[in-house]
């Protein structure tokens, strides 16, 4: 039971702390979750725009590098002095190849000129060139046709009129220097950073998947390539990936169709999202467990009062009124206390008021039953005090037997009152010195059942019934008035026989002298077994002893005096009380 309400109030106060907490907890995690994406999806963003401008800040310097050397060759030398240009140009690193177009838009045969490893792919089909500007450059496309899968740009320019054969030239720009711009802009090993045109072919880097496709969330990027445009140049999404959150961006890279895209694992990208994660798991762990030693200490504590409680009211409940349970809380908990303390004391005074009323009735009705026992005792000058020393051996022999206190009680009433019965019995019969007839001694065994009569109509008395109607059973059952045998014989009227008896032995009776104290208690054994109990015999024996023992008057047949006159009576008579 204990156990039971230790975890009942365990789990009581465990739920009504650790769910607040997990509550605040989750929502903490739930908008810090949502800010950190916020954050990361802003700084993504930044980062690919970033990165962006840089590849078109590095491209354009390309451009501007090819417009230089195309501005400086000779092209106005005839055929032969174009093809010479054009041999120096392509020694240049940046130029993979230069083909010169024509005013209708076609290719000059005999001037292309190609690096030694030329791109595999063929040359681009012009658009219309009509609206370029003389001095200006138009990016045709871009591709991965260069040497090994080299990323190459196709760029139109525009030549001065009147200068040449030609008035247009097509370059083919490696685009080796992005690359190096794109690996620069990677934060860490995680991340990754792709150039890809309109159509989603990644260009860059060079080596790794040909299209979004077929690169991390593939599909999901691809869609924000295609997504990016001039009036929308920024796209930044948070993706689900194997390994958790990955922050996407992409960005139009200035100048260009093309598109930066870039992928990062959120705990890198915003390395806050980890640690914040690590903290609120541990500040919850914290709370709960502290929550729990709460609950734990609150649910001990309430368990003790409730034990205090319990013990404090079995304590009352067993008589012993006054107990204090000392629990002094300024809550409703210590308000019951004091009123179960107040209570406690006000019930050990009325305990104590009631004890002394009761001491003092008690009293009346002991005096009641020595006043009745010295009027019985009082019919024959030999049996004064018989009651008396029958009442007190009984209670002590009583004491012997380990009985409770209020059979001890019981005993000294029964044997102050054993002999009520005999206030019936006429006064020739009862102070008869010679042998009674059978019709006297029918009369004289009556009075025990007289005497139970006569305490019946008295309710406090009902429990001393067997003392005053048995006590002349034997435990062989030839005794009176119901012929009881063995332990059939109430011990009360077994304990109160047998003091009977050792004071009829012990005292001077009209028809027997008192026995000797050593004589007495041979008589006693001889009797144990056949008229007295023999586990009654040894307590009286063994209560006699230490009364002998401490000085105690114990037998009037120790004590030398003028012999008294006995009447010739049967031995069983004599025997008897």
């Amino acid at each position: 039971m204990r156990r039971s309400l230790l975890a009942s109030l365990m789990c009581l106060f465990g739920i009504a702390t650790i769910l607040p907490v997990a509550s605040v907890g989750m929502v903490a995690l739930y908008y810090g979750q949502r800010g950190v994406a916020r954050k990361g999806t802003e700084l993504a963003g930044e980062r690919a725009q970033r990165i962006a401008l840089q590849v078109g800040a590095a491209f354009h310097e390309e451009i501007e590098s090819a417009q230089a050397a195309l501005g400086a060759a000779d092209l106005s030398a005839g055929i032969d002095g174009s093809r010479r240009a054009l041999g120096g140009l392509v020694k240049i690193p940046e130029i993979l190849g230069i083909s010169l177009v024509g005013e209708r838009g076609d290719i000059l045969p005999g001037l292309e000129a190609r690096a030694d490893q030329a791109p595999s792919a063929p040359a681009p089909k012009l658009p219309s060139l009509a609206d370029m500007q003389s001095d200006g450059a138009l990016l045709l496309g871009a591709d991965r046709s260069g040497p090994s899968g080299m990323a190459v740009a196709h760029l139109a320019f525009a030549l001065p009129r009147g200068k040449g054969p030609a008035a247009h030239a097509i370059v083919d720009l490696q685009l080796d220097d992005l690359e190096t711009v794109l690996v620069a802009g990677r934060s860490s090993a995680g991340s990754r950073i792709f150039l890809a045109d309109r159509d989603g072919k990644v260009l860059l880097p060079s080596s790794g998947a040909a299209t979004v496709a077929e690169i991390e969330r593939g599909s999901e990027l691809l869609a924000m390539s295609r997504w990016v445009d001039e009036q929308h140049p920024l796209d930044t999404r948070v993706l689900d990936g194997a390994d958790g959150a990955l922050w996407a961006a992409a960005a139009a890279v200035p100048g260009t169709n093309w598109r930066l895209l870039t992928v990062q694992p959120g705990e890198e990208l915003f390395p806050l999202l980890g640690r914040f994660r690590t903290g609120l798991t541990l500040a919850f762990a914290g709370a709960v467990l502290l929550a729990l030693a709460l609950a734990y200490a609150i649910a001990r504590r309430g368990e003790n009062l409730v034990k205090d409680f319990t013990e404090a009211a079995l304590k009352i409940a067993g008589g012993q009124f006054g107990v204090q349970v000392g629990y002094r809380g300024k809550n409703e908990l210590g308000r019951l206390a004091q009123v179960f303390d107040y209570m406690s004391q006000q019930l050990q005074a009325y305990d104590a008021e009631t004890r002394g009323l009761y001491k003092n009735l008690e009293e009346g009705y002991l005096q009641t039953m020595l006043a009745l026992s010295n009027v019985i005792d009082s019919k024959d000058a030999y049996t004064h005090g018989h009651s008396r020393r029958v009442a007190e051996l009984a209670a002590e022999v009583g004491r012997e037997m380990h009985l409770p206190e209020h059979d001890v009680k019981h005993l000294l009433y029964g044997g102050l009152l054993h002999d009520l019965g005999k206030i019936g019995v006429v006064e020739p019969i009862l102070l008869k010195k010679s042998q009674l007839t059978e019709d006297e001694m029918k009369a004289m065994k009556e009075h025990p059942e007289i005497g139970a009569t006569i305490i019946a109509q008295v309710d406090f008395l009902k429990p001393i019934i067997p003392a005053v109607r048995n006590h002349h059973e034997r435990w062989d059952g030839r005794g009176y008035p119901d012929g009881m045998a063995g332990e059939a014989i109430p011990l009360m009227a077994r304990i109160v026989g047998a003091a009977d008896t050792w004071d009829a032995c012990t005292s001077h009776r009209t028809y027997q002298r008192a026995m000797t104290f050593e004589r007495a208690l041979e008589v006693m054994r001889n009797l144990s077994g056949r008229q007295l109990d023999p586990k009654v015999g040894a307590a009286l024996e063994a209560v006699v002893r230490r009364r002998k023992e401490s000085g105690a008057k114990v037998s009037e047949g120790d004590e030398p005096q003028a012999p008294v006159p006995v009447q010739q009576q049967p031995a069983e008579q004599k025997q008897l009380p």
